[in-house]
């Protein structure tokens, strides 16, 4: 279950700060935009296709719906959005081994959490890789 938290939203939150005060403003900005798309493109899909999780989960309303859908994993796009930056910020072979590792991780520990299916998480991983390069071309 911890490692799950690599993907969550206040590891994301954490870092972001982290980067904000430590005089890496740009940085911090392109990964706030990033999350903003994360989750535009996240809830979009899941509200278009919605799909159960393997533990379902109940709701009464749009945002619950939201956040009790399947499709894609917000966990595994946050994690590879933010591990795929961390991995240009410290251009460094052996942290990027370990980002790569966190990153399969995390996807392996949705599914084991039974959160997610794998298709979920395959498909987690690249929206997160095609955010930042949709990203880098607009800004």
């Amino acid at each position: 279950e911890e490692i799950t938290q690599f993907g969550g939203l206040v590891f994301y939150l954490a870092v972001l700060i982290t980067l904000f005060f430590t005089n890496n403003k740009s940085f911090a900005y392109h990964l706030f935009i990033g999350l903003i798309a994360m989750y535009i493109i996240v809830s979009a899909l899941r509200l278009i296709n919605f799909r159960k999780r393997p533990s379902p989960m109940k709701y009464t309303n749009i945002i619950e719906k939201i956040d009790s859908g399947s499709f894609p994993s917000m966990h595994s796009t946050r994690s590879t959005f933010l591990f795929f930056n961390l991995t240009k910020f410290f251009s460094n072979q052996y942290l990027t081994i370990i980002f790569i590792t966190i990153i399969l991780f995390v996807g392996i520990s949705r599914i084991y959490l039974k959160k997610h299916y794998i298709s979920d998480v395959v498909t987690g991983i690249i929206l997160g890789v095609l955010i930042e390069y949709g990203l880098n071309l607009v800004l």
